[in-house]
């Protein structure tokens, strides 16, 4: 090759990311967005209108709104959560589908290696997998609570859920050191339609997902990330904590909210005093 000649334009490899539009779910996947594009990676993340990210705030990422029309209950802040949760779903599905479809007609010539979708985004999951890119399904949770979710189907069916007063301390044997207590509850929700919810959830991980990304890491939760894997057939990829590996903006700038530093403040006030007292 001659000075003058010039090698071709690298392609960087592109991520898609879609989050839930609420505080607890937006902030990660924004922290992993920054983590992947410090890697390399190229990443556009698609959003809802409501509650959408601000932009300025993450200036080497590219933003695609998917510009839903939702009913009442999806947005309001008073709305039953699993009311709430499903009515995104149905109110997204299709706007996801065509605004993901037209990225990847769009990226043609990048190669899009994977789609990661918010593990609520039961919806979504499915759509990307009909569309034949690799999808993989964010939770935000713990392994320990993706886990129970995974298994809550049949530990309804085995009279565990609804929880009864009177079995709330018993071990939960598919669970190690699980007790009937910790199983996935909202209180105040029709318990027909959290089980609904929550079996839409793990059947469309296990039908459309290529492998689950987890805000937890390795050596707090191997048992669970090993079952896991084992229930799945696929990988479990715990790249946590996300908010101490990611290398961008300041966290108030992840979410929606500033976060409260009130409690923060307090104890560092209740330090300096404890160190006047010791005559530190």
């Amino acid at each position: 090759m001659t000075t003058q000649e010039k090698a071709p334009h690298a392609v960087r490899r592109r991520v898609v990311l879609f989050p839930l539009p609420f505080q607890g779910h937006l902030s990660p996947m924004l922290q992993l967005a920054e983590l992947l594009r410090a890697r390399g990676l190229a990443v556009t993340v698609l959003h809802t209108d409501f509650n959408a990210p601000d932009p300025p705030h993450h200036p080497e990422l590219a933003f695609v709104s998917i510009h839903e029309a939702l009913p009442h209950v999806a947005t309001s802040p008073d709305a039953d959560i699993v009311a709430q949760l499903l009515a995104l779903n149905n109110g997204c599905e299709a706007p996801f589908r065509e605004a993901l479809a037209s990225l990847l007609l769009l990226l043609l010539r990048e190669d899009v290696a994977c789609v990661v979708v918010d593990g609520q985004w039961y919806a979504a999951l499915g759509a990307a997998g009909v569309l034949g890119v690799p999808v993989l399904a964010l939770r935000t949770d713990s392994a320990a609570t993706f886990g129970s979710l995974l298994a809550f189907p049949r530990l309804r069916d085995a009279g565990y859920v609804p929880i009864k007063e009177e079995r709330r301390d018993e071990l939960v044997p598919e669970l190690e050191l699980l007790r009937v207590r910790d199983l996935i509850r909202i209180d105040g929700s029709d318990v027909d339609a959290l089980c609904g919810f929550i079996a839409r959830v793990a059947d469309a991980v296990w039908a459309s997902t290529s492998g689950v990304v987890l805000n937890s890491f390795d050596a707090i939760e191997t048992p669970e990330l090993a079952r896991i894997e084992k229930e799945l057939s696929c990988p479990a990829f715990a790249v946590g904590p996300l908010h101490r590996m990611c290398p961008g903006p300041a966290p108030a700038e992840h979410g929606l909210h500033a976060p409260d530093r009130g409690v923060t403040t307090q104890r560092r006030k209740r330090g300096g005093d404890r160190d006047q007292i010791e005559g530190r």
